[in-house]
């Protein structure tokens, strides 16, 4: 493969109107290939170890970022292997050959998500708290993975900073994470790819990154890991009475409460009474942008809310 790199760039420019992605593909393929076994192709498992090499850095990181993220979101499907012959990379599934040059076809959404990629990695520092203690406002999230943990996160920071700071302590080479729930997962630092990849917390640290490298070894994880209370699942009635009865219960005690919407998890960060409004968070929002509305229009939509017990 290393030997036919050149005449490969070549052919990408000359006929595939060659991006950054892919030549950073081209380049590192021959690497990771060997890597992986000489097997002369790439599996979802290839891609899992190769994020936790400490040693990718920069652009390369970045492209195996963007392919874990295609993996994640189901554009790549999870039994893919990836290919480099002929300068056409195909996808099989099941043995069966589909869409030739399937990674040209989507060349768009892989440049777009490698600058992105770029831009979290750019904006990331690897000091555990800047601050001394967490931003909640800070969270984001960077992947396409689902934003549960990244709600929890929020929900779970903006009640108690010192939890946060409490939970995590650093070693010489990894972190110890000591769920309020009584696990203790210890992890290697996260590697510049899974920096692009887990939850982030910007120029405010590592942190989040670190609770969710450690949050994906734990069972089942729920909001009970973050708080070491019993949470409870409720699902919304029609009517919205119910549920404006748990959130005047809970924000009344100062609880976390992180409500589910179609397939996506919001932070509830206020609810007015009065006017009947609620205030949720959009972490995959890149400045956490919030939206206040009146429970009415939600509550068609509103699959289950997650509570934190805190009585």
């Amino acid at each position: 493969f290393a030997n036919h790199v050149p005449a490969l760039r070549q052919l990408y420019n000359q006929e595939y109107r060659y991006d950054v992605f892919h030549e950073e593909y081209v380049d590192e393929f021959s690497d990771w290939e060997q890597q992986s076994g000489g097997k002369g192709c790439l599996v979802a498992a290839d891609i899992d170890r190769l994020m936790e090499d400490p040693n990718l850095h920069g652009d390369a990181a970045a492209t195996l970022a963007t392919l874990k993220e295609m993996l994640r979101s189901g554009i790549l499907p999870g039994q893919t292997l990836l290919f480099l012959p002929n300068a056409i990379h195909r996808i099989l599934t099941d043995g069966t050959r589909l869409k030739a040059n399937f990674l040209f076809n989507h060349r768009l959404v892989l440049s777009d998500t490698w600058k992105q990629k770029k831009a979290i990695l750019a904006h990331s520092v690897r000091d555990l708290f800047e601050n001394g203690i967490p931003d909640w406002q800070a969270v984001t999230q960077s992947g396409a993975a689902p934003c549960y943990l990244e709600a929890c996160l929020v929900a779970c920071t903006r009640q108690n900073l010192y939890g946060i700071v409490d939970m995590v302590t650093q070693e010489q080479d990894a972190f110890t994470v000591r769920f309020a729930s009584g696990m203790s997962v210890s992890i290697p630092p996260p590697t510049d790819a899974q920096l692009m990849i887990l939850a982030n917390s910007g120029a405010d640290g590592c942190w989040a990154s670190v609770v969710d490298k450690a949050w994906q070894k734990l069972s089942g994880p729920s909001m009970s890991a973050l708080t070491g209370r019993p949470s409870r699942m409720v699902p919304a009635p029609r009517d919205g009475e119910g549920f404006r009865d748990l959130l005047q219960l809970e924000t009344l005690q100062g609880g976390a409460v992180v409500v589910q919407i179609g397939d996506q998890h919001h932070p509830l960060l206020a609810y007015e009474d009065s006017s009947d409004t609620v205030t949720l968070r959009y972490p995959w929002d890149e400045a956490g942008a919030l939206t206040s509305q009146p429970l009415s229009n939600l509550v068609d939509q509103i699959q289950r809310v997650e509570a934190d017990l805190l009585s």
